[in-house]
């Protein structure tokens, strides 16, 4: 992409963010009125609401304000515990990053800090390298890897911060799990049926692939080929014929004398000279005026049998017509059923097909079977307690791998549990089962309504009873499952929703091109989650490309997450179009992207969020709290080259959380959204994460509300060694000038209880605004012992004399740079105040007249920019988070 096109691109996603909408009004850096004290702080922030989610970590959490057991739901008033300095890493410590062209792999160390103090093997204010991956790990180049620094703080040596490990690889052109090759290992997706099948590889040039069917031909009889590419072989070639209309006997199976029943005549199909397919009319005239033609009994599906329903039943001769419908009303909990012993290419096609209402029940059960395909069927899971549309589960050892497409799947209305395609032990293909597919061939519809073909998990209008769950797709350790370009909707209910809810063995597991939505239900609904990923056996399953995830929960106890990923489970969630927690979530909470970790195990899920398109907590309403992306309790490995994660709008707002995560954040732009209350670009609660070359813009108003509150960056210091490295951002305040409120570039406070016994952080080469509102500071110590560490070459700067550039203790407001870089209680240097002269107030690339050009430090300066250039490309490196390009 060109330099134009990448500032062009930034310039649309902030303008986005700061506007929450085309009615609103857009950012403006250079409107600034007077500043006068700070009276807003976290603890104003509105907790979350309850969960009966019991397996996540608190995240910090001493004793949890609000009613949950144990998930971390992104309520900032709980106490936390003392920071005990490396943030934990969950079990499988992962990361990596875009390494642009000049990448290096490592941090630049520049000039060593000097210190006096010698204790414990270290001499304070001094630094060096360190990577804990292993020693074969490929480190530079094309590779994600890189090397850290930590610090020596009081005599010890602190995290290594800002080390990136290896992660599962993505489609990115980067060696993300630093072997060597660059996107090895994606493996290859399919498309399409019979002649027309079609195997590409998954990832092509760093994109992912778009996988194009080959063109049907007619269909040839006899040579076991399906040539017209609709999941029948020899179709058209001769049926076993059926209608209601009919006989069953030695004589049937002709269209002048069909047979009575399907099974009777797919038993006969195959044999003597009978062709191997069934194909079942509806009544007498049904292509003159539609009806339905139901067939009460139970089937079982015949190895190599296709079964084809929706025929106009003419004596002269079958034909399909849309009017003819065909229904199979199940005789038993399993109805139609493809056994194990079906194991050639065995299609079932054009029929609707209805559960029976027994206490578990299932429309289609699929065991162990490697030959079924389900195509162009409409299938309605019954009542009962538990209900399913399509059941997959293996036999003996044997994994079923059905092909379920171009299809209209529902769970049904079962009163503890209603699902659409729940799979166990197996690995299908779900594909194509959607109306319309937009330009990259990614399903657009909407699963929940106004669609043909699509994959719910609850019959629309039913809810279930109180704490029932619904799930669209559910994986029970169904490693190398596909979910492909189809319309996911859970639909409503009383208790947990997801589009797809996966957890045991996801190896290979990949979710692509669809549009999966989770709307809770307006009364009982405690999570709501697009896709939703517990503990997988340490698998990474692939979210990539998908058109649209979301969810929606109207209830106040309610949350709802469009990504959560729990404990021994880290997906790459990976250039997906649009991510949004809550669709409307007036009521509850919504975050975009959270992965946690699991309480019980305490394995944090070290999920990788790269290359996504937008990211957002709540799209409509205002929730009490509205998160982009949150990372709990060494969750996270990885934040990436992401074009807009927001959190959108909401009563409160946060662009990204880090709760005592030691995440890598690079090259994102990060927005704190539209809010009524207090809007946060970044949030770092007790973390150790290396966060660089970012775009950060606090909350702003919306079209019916102001904020109260903005910060750019608010960080909360833990008790021990661990501390935020940020390093080569462009921070904006925000606020709004419509309403009183408190803007601050950045903001640092204490963590309850917490006694870090010195500064904490390293604040180098940003940008940092005091923002738009009445009161605006540059930097903000929210407490005497809330001090940075290290305070190096950062551009201070509001546009009105009445900002003020620092407060020091939260007691005196510094009067200019001089007495900034006069502070004794921190390593401070070369911090500068001037307009960092912006192209434009919503595009943070600099200007050739910039004083930000060439007055940054080499010191921890990462080696690329956000548009990946190499740093310096001048004498000197820049501050902020893109190089002046000559």
């Amino acid at each position: 992409m060109s330099d134009v096109a990448k500032r062009s691109l930034l310039v649309a996603t902030i303008v986005f963010a700061a506007g929450c909408g085309g009615s609103d009004a857009q950012f403006d850096i250079g409107e600034l009125d007077d500043a006068v004290s700070d009276a807003v702080d976290l603890d104003a922030v509105s907790g979350d609401g309850a969960t009966t989610d019991t397996t996540v970590d608190d995240g910090m959490v001493v004793a949890d304000t609000d009613t949950d057991s144990a998930l971390d739901d992104g309520a900032l008033t709980d106490s936390a515990v003392a920071d005990t300095g490396a943030a934990d890493t969950g079990a499988t410590d992962t990361g990596a990053t875009d390494s642009g062209a000049t990448d290096t792999g490592a941090i630049d160390s520049g000039a060593t800090d000097t210190g006096t103090t010698s204790d414990a093997g270290c001499t304070a204010g001094t630094s060096r390298a360190c990577y804990g991956g292993a020693s074969t790990d490929v480190i530079g180049g094309t590779s994600a890897c890189k090397r850290g620094l930590e610090y020596c703080i009081g005599g010890a040596w602190g995290p290594c911060t800002g080390e990136v490990r290896p992660s599962p690889e993505s489609c990115n052109n980067v060696d993300d799990d630093c072997d060597g090759v660059v996107d090895d290992g994606l493996g290859n997706v399919g498309c399409g049926v019979g002649a027309c099948t079609r195997v590409v590889a998954a990832c092509s040039s760093g994109s992912a692939t778009t996988c194009v069917p080959g063109a049907p031909t007619g269909e040839v009889c006899g040579n076991s080929q399906d040539d017209d590419c609709d999941g029948v072989v020899d179709n058209g070639c001769g049926c076993v014929h059926v209608a209601p209309t009919g006989v069953d006997g030695t004589t049937c199976g002709s269209a002048a004398t069909p047979c009575r029943s399907i099974q009777y005549a797919s038993n006969k199909a195959g044999t003597s000279t009978w062709p191997k397919q069934v194909c079942v009319g509806g009544n007498v005239g049904c292509n003159t005026a539609a009806s339905t033609a139901t067939y009460n009994e139970a089937v079982t599906m015949k190895d190599g049998v296709s079964v084809l329903g929706s025929y106009n039943p003419a004596t002269t001769g079958f034909s399909r017509h849309a009017n003819c419908v065909t229904r199979i009303a199940a005789q038993d909990h399993n109805g139609v059923v493809f056994p194990a012993t079906v194991t050639s290419a065995t299609t079932l096609d054009g029929f609707v097909i209805d559960g029976r209402n027994d206490p578990t029940n299932a429309a289609v059960t699929i065991t162990g079977s490697t030959g079924a395909i389900l195509d162009g069927c409409v299938v309605n899971g019954a009542g009962g307690t538990s209900s399913v549309g399509v059941l997959v589960t293996a036999a003996s050892g044997t994994k079923a791998t059905p092909r379920i497409q171009n299809s209209a799947i529902t769970g049904g209305s079962g009163s503890a549990s209603a699902i659409g395609i729940r799979v166990v032990g197996s690995s299908p293909v779900i594909s194509r089962n959607c109306d319309t597919y937009d330009s990259q061939g990614r399903c657009q519809n909407w699963g929940c309504y106004g669609t043909q073909r699509f994959v719910r998990g609850r019959i629309n209008g039913n809810t279930g009873a109180t704490g029932s769950v619904t799930y669209a797709i559910r994986l029970e350790s169904s490693p190398s499952t596909t979910i492909d370009t189809s319309a996911v909707c859970s639909s409503s209910g009383q208790g947990d929703v997801a589009g797809v809810r996966l957890s045991g063995d996801a190896t290979g597991t990949i979710i692509r091109a669809s549009n999966i939505v989770a709307p809770g239900g307006a009364t009982g609904n405690v999570n709501a989650v697009g896709v939703w990923a517990d503990a997988c056996a340490g698998a990474s399953p692939w979210i990539l490309g998908n058109y649209g995830i979301s969810a929606q929960s109207r209830t106040a106890a309610g949350r709802a997450d469009g990504v959560r990923a729990v404990g021994d489970c880290h997906p790459r969630v990976d250039s997906n179009r649009q991510i949004v927690g809550g669709e409307e979530s007036a009521a509850n909470d919504a975050i975009g992207v959270y992965c946690a970790r699991d309480a019980t195990t305490g394995v944090a899920s070290r999920c990788t969020i790269l290359g996504n398109q937008s990211i957002l907590g709540s799209q409509a309403g205002f929730p009490p709290s509205s998160t982009g992306v949150r990372c709990d309790r060494g969750a996270c490995a990885r934040i990436e080259r992401n074009a807009m994660i927001s959190g959108a709008q909401g009563i409160n707002t946060f662009g990204l959380v880090l709760d005592g995560a030691a995440t890598f954040v690079d090259r994102n732009v990060i927005t704190g959204g539209c809010t009524r209350g207090e809007g946060i670009g970044l949030l770092s609660i007790g973390s150790a994460a290396r966060v660089q070359n970012n775009a950060i813009l606090g909350g702003t108003d919306c079209s019916s509300g102001a904020p109260t509150s903005a910060f750019g960056v608010k960080v909360l210091i833990g008790g021990g060694l661990g501390e935020l490295d940020l390093h080569s951002n462009s921070i904006v305040a925000g606020g709004t000038t419509s309403a009183a409120c408190t803007s601050r570039g950045l903001g640092l406070d204490l963590l309850p209880s917490s006694t870090p016994g010195g500064g904490r952080g390293v604040f180098r080469n940003n940008v940092i605004l005091a923002g738009v509102c009445s009161t605006a500071y540059g930097v903000l110590e929210l407490n005497a012992s809330a001090d940075p560490r290290i305070f190096e070459n950062n551009d201070l700067f509001g546009f009105t004399s009445a900002v003020v550039l620092y407060r020091n203790e939260n007691t005196t407001n510094l009067p200019g740079i001089g007495a900034v870089n006069a502070l004794t209680d921190m390593t401070v240097a070369a911090n500068v105040s001037s307009n960092p002269l912006f192209f434009s107030s919503s595009n943070f690339h600099i200007q050739a007249g910039s004083p930000c050009r060439n007055a940054g430090t080499a010191s921890g300066a990462p080696t690329y920019d956000y548009d990946a250039d190499g740093r310096p490309l001048e004498s000197a490196h820049d501050i902020g988070f893109d190089e002046y390009r000559p």
